[in-house]
């Protein structure tokens, strides 16, 4: 579960305008309207990123694509693809976009997460596919649910069954560490480039430095609190 994340329901609705305010004053600090359809949205207060999702024959991506004539670096989308931007989310600025190709609607993206040049999607096939930004390609694809990241530390947090949590390469996609634990695992977050903070159903928190460069074996061990 990640506490940060922020999903819409708006989808496909006209006329809207999705805000950012301040959370003491109320003050708006940026809003992007929608005349056409509403995307999906995402919100990573950790990696201060938004990201909107459209299909890409809706007549809003349509106009997007049309301005950013750049994101169609893998060819000309096809309307069943999705269109996804990036934008900070401290101040509304557009980062980048990339078209998915799904392959004619054989997965759709269920939720997506950005930083830096990164995009990590979730599908429903249970896969977390991974993005390049800058080059639009993909770099690789793992399955399992999508807990945390880390484009500092290089890596990504996957939990495959309830209660362990495996380490994943951003660049080679190849594990590098994993951790069992006796309770489900309710949130995960990495505080910084080395430490990662996980808490467990029966509330006992555990501050951990995983492996980020080697490979690992099947087994583990229960890490200390």
């Amino acid at each position: 579960m990640r506490i940060e994340d922020l999903v819409s329901d708006a989808e496909g609705a006209r006329n809207t305008v999705f805000e950012v305010h301040k959370v003491k004053s109320g003050e708006l600090i940026w809003s992007l309207p929608f005349p056409k359809e509403a995307p999906r949205y995402f919100v990573s207060a950790g990696h201060k990123t938004v990201c909107f999702v459209w299909y890409a024959g809706q007549d809003a991506a349509k106009g997007e694509l049309k301005a950013h004539p750049e994101w169609r670096q893998n060819g000309q989308p096809r309307e069943s693809d999705q269109l996804v931007e990036t934008y900070d989310l401290t101040n509304g600025k557009l980062r980048n976009g990339l078209v998915v190709n799904t392959g004619a609607r054989s997965f759709s993206v269920t939720s997506a997460w950005a930083d830096g040049d990164l995009l990590l999607l979730e599908d429903n096939r249970g896969r977390v596919i991974v993005y390049s930004l800058s080059s639009g390609k993909e770099i690789g694809k793992q399955i399992g649910e999508l807990v945390t990241f880390s484009s500092a530390a290089g890596v990504f947090c996957l939990q495959k069954v309830p209660g362990r949590l495996e380490i994943y390469s951003l660049g080679s996609m190849e594990k590098t560490d994993e951790f069992a634990f006796l309770h489900n695992v309710m949130m995960a977050t990495f505080t910084d480039e080395k430490r990662l903070f996980v808490l467990t159903e029966d509330q006992t928190g555990y501050l951990l430095e995983p492996d980020t460069k080697g490979k690992v074996s099947a087994s583990t061990t229960e890490p200390k609190k």
